[in-house]
């Protein structure tokens, strides 16, 4: 917030100073948007898929329950697209996330290798 005062040359706590410090240890004033998010999240489940050999991701996975509810919003925009309803997904992520074995249905992949995470 002090940040975008700053820039709109209103009173602000933030200094030049400040933001040479923040930017020289690569600190991002933008947030990412939904497609950087989305690659984001792609990359922890790739890195999730490297250590357990399987994407199957616990919707309430404790050691990073954002990619587990991220899991369940995949599953429910899949649902949305394959019914032609206004959906995130798009044939891309599909085809990325069916690299790793994605399991589309979490009914079917309950009681498979859910253990081993």
């Amino acid at each position: 917030m002090e940040y975008k005062l700053k820039m709109d040359n209103k009173r602000s706590s933030m200094t030049d100073e400040k933001i040479s410090a923040l930017e020289a240890i690569g600190f991002v004033w933008a947030k990412p948007n939904g497609l950087q998010r989305w690659h984001g999240y792609f990359l922890e489940l790739h890195a999730f898929h490297v250590e357990h050999s399987h994407a199957n991701v616990p919707t309430k996975y404790t050691k990073n329950p954002a990619l587990g509810r991220w899991m369940s919003t995949q599953r429910s925009e899949y649902i949305k697209f394959t019914q032609d309803e206004k959906s995130s997904l798009t044939c891309e992520k599909i085809e990325k996330l069916n690299t790793l074995g994605f399991c589309w249905s979490a009914q079917s992949q309950k009681g498979g290798s859910r253990s081993e995470v």
